[in-house]
C-alpha cells in the first residue's frame, strides 16, 4: 500500500505574512514522529511518501502533488499548536485526493478525536501512539475490512456517526535499568509503562 505521511508546522501571521514559529521556525527539531511511523511502516512492506512541510516552512502541497498521487492513505500529523496549518493541509488533500481516506494522530487529534472528525474532511483519528494502530489501520484500508477491531481509531462510520475504538491495552513491564542513585548503587528496578 502507498501512504503519505505529512507533518504540519506551528505557523501564525508575522508581519503580515503567515509564517512558521516557535521550534518549527528553527529548523532544530526534525519531524521524529513521522519518520518512526514511516520506519515501521516500511518494515512491513508498504511504500512511505514522507512531506515533511515542517522542513519546508510551507503548507504548500502543490510541489508534492505527483508524490502524492497514487496514495491509498494520507497520515497527517498535528499538535495544538500546528492545527490551523493542518486544517489547511487537509483541504488540500481534500481537493487533490477527495477518494483516498485521511488519518490524523499526534497530540491535538488524540485529545479531541471526536471534534477534529467533526470539523475537518479526516476520515481517522490515531489516538495516543500510532505505530501498531498505523499498521492495523493499513490492513483494513488495503484489504477493504471494517476498523472496528482497530485499538485506539476514531472513526467516521457511513452513517455519519463518530466511532470511538477501545484503546490498546497497556502491559507493565519490569526491567533492569542503569540509573545513579543516592546510595551509590547503580543498578535498580524500575517499572516502565508502554507497548512491548
Amino acid at each position: 500500500m502507498k501512504v503519505c505521511l505529512l507533518a504540519s508546522p506551528m505557523m501564525d501571521v508575522v508581519d503580515g505574512a503567515l509564517r512558521t514559529i516557535s521550534m518549527d521556525a528553527e529548523r532544530e527539531c526534525p519531524s521524529y514522529g513521522i519518520h518512526m511511523l514511516a520506519a515501521a511502516l516500511r518494515a512491513a512492506g508498504h511504500e512511505v511518501v514522507l512531506v515533511d512541510l515542517i522542513a519546508e516552512q510551507s503548507v504548500d502541497l502543490t510541489p508534492h502533488e505527483g508524490a502524492l498521487k497514487g496514495c491509498e492513505l494520507v497520515g497527517v500529523g498535528a499538535t495544538s499548536l500546528s492545527w490551523p496549518s493542518a486544517r489547511a493541509v487537509l483541504h488540500q488533500i481534500a481537493r487533490m485526493l477527495p477518494t483516498v481516506p485521511v488519518v490524523l494522530g499526534g497530540i491535538h487529534p488524540t485529545m479531541f478525536d471526536r471534534y477534529v472528525l467533526e470539523t475537518s474532511p479526516a476520515t481517522y483519528v490515531v489516538r495516543g501512539e500510532g505505530e501498531r494502530a498505523l499498521l492495523q489501520l493499513c490492513e483494513c484500508v488495503g484489504a477493504g475490512r471494517s476498523v472496528a477491531d482497530v485499538p485506539g481509531l476514531t472513526w467516521r462510520a457511513p452513517d455519519g456517526n463518530i466511532v470511538r475504538n477501545p484503546a490498546h491495552e497497556r502491559t507493565v513491564r519490569v526491567r533492569r535499568a542503569v540509573a545513579p542513585s543516592p546510595s551509590g548503587r547503580m543498578a535498580h528496578r524500575c517499572a516502565t509503562k508502554g507497548d512491548p
